[in-house]
């Protein structure tokens, strides 16, 4: 990972989204703001209740930020992936936040995955996954909760059943058959999609005695899911977005879900922001991030 001040943009939506972070690392609340369109919205997609869904507008977002950054010090964020996507306007930034929050002196360290959306060369959307647990423990009743009271949701965001999909090459095939398999129970042939060195990564874990955040090998990954897809009801997964990024072996969903948990006969809705590494075809890698409040809910 490298600190985002140290990173040298290639172009002028790399610069705006390098100084998202940079601006936030210098408290610089003014040129911060500078970087948004007038009507920019940031989307909080891993919510829990007294987060404001959405924050609205330039001036909305400009007040919510001074507001959280007011006592903060020591903020440093590293990145561990920007990637570009197949629309130039759409990048995709892996990070890492550590500050300290002054309310409370605790130590705020938490991972995020941003989406940027921009136009002439400002940001028009954010949406911004991270690990509400972290946040919920570091902010909740000092800062969460008691800053804008707009509530506002974002607009809904489209998206189609998995298996309403055209892949446009083999490696979205396989990406897609991910989702298209686990609606299906179809275990043999998701069984097929992996390469016998798979990782799986669940970076924001829920907290439930005995979960394991990293499955290592396509035996362990298997046997989670052949655990726990036999067991759900109405599984089907809709993808809001797929982005192709520069590299044609990895390729980054944003998808929602919905089942039964039969155990619990409990709803699961879940949002979700996936990163796929592929090797001839096969999943090397899934870093699937949730919400792990959803997850809590469903089934602790």
């Amino acid at each position: 990972m490298q600190r985002a001040d140290l990173i040298e943009p290639g172009n002028r939506n790399e610069a705006t989204v390098l100084g998202f972070y940079t601006h936030l690392m210098e408290r610089d609340i003014d040129a911060f703001s500078a970087l948004w369109t007038e009507d920019g919205v940031q989307e909080h997609v891993f919510r829990f209740d007294g987060l404001t869904p959405a924050l609205v507008g330039r001036a909305e977002i400009e007040a919510d930020y001074r507001r959280m950054f007011k006592n903060r010090s020591g903020h440093v964020f590293t990145i561990s992936a920007l990637h570009r996507t197949a629309d130039s306007d759409v990048l995709i930034v892996e990070a890492r936040g550590v500050s300290r929050v002054g309310e409370t002196g605790t130590i705020y360290d938490n991972l995020y995955v941003h989406v940027f959306t921009l136009h002439d060369g400002k940001i028009a959307n954010l949406r911004f996954y991270t690990n509400p647990l972290v946040t919920k423990k570091a902010f909740d009743g000092v800062l969460i909760g008691k800053g804008l009271s707009t509530q506002r949701e974002p607009a809904p965001r489209s998206g189609r059943r998995a298996d309403e999909v055209e892949p446009r090459n083999a490696n979205e095939r396989t990406v897609l058959g991910f989702y298209v398999n686990l609606m299906n129970k179809d275990l043999s042939a998701f069984a097929d999609l992996w390469a016998d060195d798979a990782t799986q990564e669940i970076p924001f874990p829920p907290e439930i005695d005995g979960f394991e955040p990293v499955w290592k090998g396509k035996a362990k990954i298997l046997s989670y899911y052949n655990r726990a897809i036999p067991g759900r009801r109405d599984h089907v997964f809709h993808i809001q977005a797929l982005h192709q990024t520069d590299d044609p072996d990895c390729l980054i969903v944003e998808a929602s879900a919905h089942s039964i948990v039969a155990a619990s006969a409990r709803a699961y809705d879940q949002r979700y922001v996936f990163v796929f590494r592929l090797r001839d075809g096969r999943i090397v890698l899934n870093r699937e991030h949730i919400n792990p409040i959803a997850f809590m809910q469903a089934f602790a």
